[in-house]
């Protein structure tokens, strides 16, 4: 003999309501022989098994009340855009359709539809006998869930995606009709963490606690924790890098002068701002000398190439500066070399009959560029004194020129040598005219010689 509906109902009861297993028999209607249970008296738990698979995991963002559209959690068969179910070919007349994504094929049935009982009345399945008008339901033709009064009401199974008409009847108008589902299908995320799997709870929702959550690796940008300590003893914490070096480990870095530092999203930004250390450039007359015209806060250095200044790029930020133009030593023949410590002063001394003159605005000098000047020239006299030139014995010495030439005066146009004051002739010395020569101690007569305007010397006696 079968189990009688009320020992049937008990088996439901005390699995659903009170997820225990049924031991010992219904109580009152329908009981049989042994032990009577109530419910509350069963002692073995059987609690529901709900899997992996159909736990809605973004169950919460599905809306209050139904949406007009599809969204990321929530796919809408509407009036107009209804879904054709498919008839199962295991149960004859009628009584049992399938909501299958491809019409026909009954492989293709389709769970998770929204109920109302856990999300509202909004989410209420409605049954529709076709045709469609126009691609949408024909309000006349919903089937009533409690049926038109000819024990013909149905049942939606939202979990499985299945319809069946339950009662006596099977509605009429069906016939050869299809039927079309207007409902509210979950397509969020499903499951829970898998054994050996990250956690996967797919929730916008905060998870609350105030215990210890402990992991071998917490993944995020971690800008909504506070109270993170990165070091709790050395060895421990941030690793502090320099070029590419450790130098320690840290729980705060802190930057120094020239750095900017900036906290958006989780992710810092260091910018020098002063591109390293400022520098202080001053002028000293000397190693020892005071310090003036001070600038501070100096981050670049120009220098004058006018003034003959090389500047060679090194490399690595390194550079070579040299002056290009000077004359250092000078070299006087006879004397010693003149050789410049650093930057020291040189003066040039005019000696008897000579005349040193500067002009220390430049101007346009010899060739074309601005240029000042020393001028050395001679005086003309040794101011009174006398100087001497001194010709060493079995050396001649000659006045090369073709111009007039002045002893004691300017010397005369007229004539090519011209002698201001006496004229002293050394005992052996001769003077020469017209290739004859005529001795101091020689005998001579001067003669004047009318066509040439001139005095002749003629050597003997008249």
């Amino acid at each position: 003999m079968a189990l009688t509906d009320q020992q049937k109902l008990d088996i439901v009861l005390k699995k659903v309501a009170f997820t225990a297993t049924k031991t010992g028999s219904v109580k009152g209607t329908g009981a049989v022989s042994g032990i009577l249970k109530d419910p509350n008296e069963e002692a073995v738990g059987s609690p529901l098994v709900v899997p992996n698979s159909s736990i809605w995991s973004q169950s919460d963002q599905i809306p209050a009340s139904a949406p007009a559209a599809s969204t990321a959690y929530v796919q809408v068969y509407g009036a107009s855009t209804p879904l054709r179910m498919t008839k199962d070919s295991t149960i004859t007349g009628n009584r049992t359709w399938f909501a299958t994504t491809t019409y026909g094929t009954e492989s293709s049935r389709v769970g998770d539809w929204i109920d109302p009982g856990n999300f509202g009345a909004t989410y209420l399945a409605k049954i529709y006998v076709g045709p469609l008008v126009s691609g949408s339901v024909n309000a006349a033709n919903q089937l009533n869930i409690a049926g038109s009064g000819n024990n013909d009401s149905w049942y939606f199974d939202y979990a499985a995606g299945v319809l069946n008409f339950g009662d006596t009847s099977v509605p009429s108008s069906i016939g050869t009709n299809d039927l079309y589902l207007v409902a509210y299908r979950y397509i969020g995320t499903k499951g829970a963490a898998a054994s050996g799997s990250g956690v996967g709870i797919g929730t916008t929702s905060n998870i609350n606690t105030t215990g210890i959550i402990t992991a071998t690796k917490f993944v995020g940008d971690g800008s909504g924790l506070t109270g993170v300590i990165g070091y709790s003893s050395p060895g421990s914490g941030i690793v502090v890098k320099d070029d590419g070096s450790s130098v320690g480990t840290a729980g705060t870095i802190d930057f120094g002068t020239n750095l900017t530092v900036t906290l958006a999203n989780g992710i810092a930004t260091v910018t020098a701002s002063g591109g390293g250390s400022a520098l202080t450039v001053s002028k000293r007359p000397g190693i020892a000398g005071a310090d003036s015209n001070i600038t501070s806060n100096v981050s670049a250095l120009r220098f004058d190439s006018n003034s003959g200044f090389n500047v060679t790029s090194l490399g690595g930020g390194e550079v070579f500066v040299d002056l290009g133009s000077t004359f250092n030593p000078w070299y006087v023949a006879g004397q010693d070399t003149l050789k410049a410590n650093g930057e020291e002063p040189i003066e040039i001394v005019a000696g008897p009959g000579i005349a040193i003159t500067t002009k220390a605005v430049a101007s346009v000098g010899i060739g074309t560029t601005l240029s000042k000047a020393i001028t050395i020239s001679a005086t003309g006299g040794g101011g009174g004194s006398s100087q001497w030139i001194t010709i060493g014995i079995g050396t001649s010495a000659g006045i090369s020129t073709t111009s007039n030439v002045g002893i004691g005066t300017t010397s005369s146009t007229n004539f090519k040598l011209d002698i201001l004051g006496d004229t002293r002739i050394q005992s052996t010395g001769r003077l020469h005219f017209g290739g004859a020569g005529i001795s101091t101690t020689s005998n001579f007569s001067i003669r004047y010689n009318s066509t040439a305007n001139s005095l002749d010397f003629i050597a003997g006696n008249p």
